[in-house]
């Protein structure tokens, strides 16, 4: 059985590796475009050509793999969010009970 407060935490671990993969993203994206940006700007030898094709798909492989974490985390994170949960709080069972005096005093229903 799961406890609302192992649910709270997943619920908060989901939220962070969400934010976390979405940075990650973020960085290769701008690893990339320095790539790209290198191979349309610069002057390179054959050596150096094949270095940056052979980073550019390594890079390319990562970024697929980051952009599925993002995809799949998106749509649990959503859906929790959609359905409004959050956090969940549960009551104090005393929350409930009433006063001695208000217990002493009650009446039992009769048949």
């Amino acid at each position: 059985m799961v406890t609302v407060q192992e649910f709270n935490d997943l619920y908060n671990r989901l939220q962070s590796d969400f934010v976390e993969a979405r940075s990650n993203e973020s960085k290769i994206d701008i690893l990339q475009q320095n790539i790209l940006h290198y191979i349309e700007l610069e002057d390179y030898n054959a050596a150096q050509g094949s270095q940056l094709v052979k980073k550019l798909k390594e890079v390319r492989k990562a970024r697929r793999v980051i952009k599925e974490q993002v995809k799949e985390l998106s749509a649990l994170v959503d859906k929790l969010n959609n359905a409004g949960i959050k956090t969940i709080n549960i009551r104090p069972c005393c929350e409930y009970a009433l006063p001695l005096e208000e217990i002493l005093n009650k009446e039992i229903p009769t048949y």
